[in-house]
């Protein structure tokens, strides 16, 4: 993972931060090598280790524990694949039987849409994906950092 993504956001996004996808602490872990550097007398970090993250709260360790959420509670994440969202309003004719609606970004579309595969209600028995343009997507927490 780029070292860059673990520190800070790209510029016009949002700072995020890792929290624990199980008891939603923010004691996140990760392993990492670093090196000594002379002209300044400080370790500095040169990667982290794939693929681990491990929460020091509930002491869980996986691969899929982190979800980046927005530091400021009030900043708006940024549609990506990968990123949990939600559906807000559309005002489509005849209602919006999706709204509210949550699921997973999986594919961007060639008219600035995303796919959505959304989560399935106990009385489906098919798995839905719905194309959403940006405007009409609440990210709740997004799977990796926004890379610069």
């Amino acid at each position: 993972m780029n070292k860059d993504a673990n520190t800070a956001a790209t510029q016009g996004s949002p700072a995020v931060k890792p929290v624990c996808a199980h008891c939603g602490g923010d004691r996140i872990v990760r392993d990492a090598s670093v090196h000594w550097k002379r002209s300044t007398s400080e370790w500095a970090l040169d990667d982290t280790q794939e693929p681990n993250f491990f929460c020091d709260t509930c002491n869980v360790e996986g691969i899929d524990i982190v979800q980046w959420i927005a530091v400021d509670p009030e900043a708006e994440l940024p549609v990506m694949i990968g990123a949990r969202v939600r559906i807000r309003d559309r005002r489509l004719i005849g209602g919006d039987r999706f709204k509210d609606r949550e699921g997973i970004v999986v594919r961007e579309n060639s008219l600035e849409g995303f796919y959505v595969n959304l989560d399935m209600t106990p009385r489906e028995r098919v798995k839905k994906v719905e194309l959403v343009m940006p405007r009409h997507l609440e990210v709740l927490w997004l799977s990796e950092p926004p890379q610069p």
